[in-house]
């Protein structure tokens, strides 16, 4: 196999991972949750303050206007609320309603459910191993991304 056949055949495997982990991760999302709104949500989770829309939109890689988006669907859904800026008005803030608080929650037991499940099944050292092998990946791939991927269109 050539290294053009071999890059295919493990682009597609990590593709499947991937495509796996988000089919049958810890889903049970509002019907109209998409994959930008719910990194939002889950985000937003996470977090223990209110966060600018600005602020959302860079830890999400995302656009202001992409965020704007994602929020603008996910306070016509009741999962978000926009609060102004308690010392500049002109700033928003986003913050979850007790509808997005209990999708939250859902999230993170169904997500601790899923991890207790595979530790049970395959143990603790093949979880971190997991894990490790994931952070170096992400390591790697945001390396990688800052080298090469823009000047390719990768990212």
């Amino acid at each position: 196999m050539g290294t053009e056949e071999k890059k295919e055949e493990l682009a597609r495997e990590f593709e499947s991972l991937v495509s796996c982990i988000k089919c049958h991760g810890p889903t049970e999302e509002p019907a109209r949750v998409f994959k930008g709104q719910r990194a939002i949500l889950m985000m937003l989770v996470h977090l223990d303050y209110k966060p600018l829309v600005k602020d959302i939109a860079e830890s999400m890689h995302f656009g202001t206007a992409r965020a704007a988006l994602a929020l603008n669907d996910l306070e016509k859904q009741g999962m978000i609320v926009r609060e102004a800026d308690a010392e500049d008005k002109r700033k928003t803030r986003i913050a979850l309603t007790e509808k997005g608080k209990a999708w939250g929650d859902k999230m993170k037991s169904n997500l601790e459910n899923l991890i207790y499940a595979y530790v049970l099944k395959y143990g603790e050292d093949s979880f971190h191993a997991m894990i490790k092998l994931g952070r170096e990946f992400t390591a790697f791939a945001q390396d990688y991304m800052k080298t090469v991927g823009k000047e390719d269109g990768l990212c």
